[in-house]
């Protein structure tokens, strides 16, 4: 396999940024527990990681609706955890939630709009969620495991009763909260700066 790296600053001619754009992240939650388990009988994915099934993991995605006049700003927040029964050799329980704060260039539809934020932001959290989720087994005593990838293009915000059992919509007023600390924690790097 041959590499090639450019050192350009620059983007290629092929590669052009997204028009979503991930402001900021951060966790709400995180708890890990090493469940007791016989070592030699880890669920066997493949030569690295214990192999996690759609039964075990459980997940949700809440979309903050824009405040006034910030129609493109959106706030997206995921929470994965294991179910409350699990195989007795699956080797940990845990719960972790995050959230992010969108920015997306897209004036057409709002309902499109909404609908590329929970599918597109959603999998960028969750791609923090499962390297986090890693990072931190790495140093537990089960060894290490690594989430898999989900498909979210299934997903759109529940606009009306019974359109999506995954996705929710919240109100606003956590979506200001949020900017206010993230603006505010800006704010103060940059006199640091």
């Amino acid at each position: 396999m041959t590499a090639t790296t450019n050192c350009s600053n620059a983007l290629p001619p092929d590669m052009k940024l997204s028009p979503l754009q991930l402001l900021h992240s951060q966790f709400l939650g995180i708890s890990i527990v090493a469940r007791k388990v016989n070592l030699d009988t880890l669920m066997a994915g493949s030569d690295m990681y214990p192999a996690i099934s759609g039964e075990q993991v459980e997940s949700r995605i809440e979309l903050g609706l824009p405040d006034e006049g910030e129609a493109n700003q959106f706030v997206v927040k995921v929470s994965v955890h294991t179910v409350k029964e699990l195989p007795d050799n699956f080797p940990y329980q845990f719960a972790m939630q995050i959230e992010g704060i969108f920015r997306i260039d897209h004036d057409g539809d709002p309902e499109e709009r909404k609908r590329l934020v929970v599918i597109n932001g959603g999998s960028m959290l969750t791609g923090i969620v499962r390297e986090q989720l890693l990072a931190l087994t790495l140093r537990h005593k089960n060894g290490p495991l690594l989430l898999p990838s989900f498909d979210l293009r299934g997903l759109s915000p529940a606009s009306k009763p019974g359109t999506s059992k995954s996705v929710g919509t919240s109100a606003t007023k956590d979506s200001a909260k949020i900017r206010k600390r993230v603006t505010s924690r800006k704010k103060s790097l940059d006199k640091e700066a």
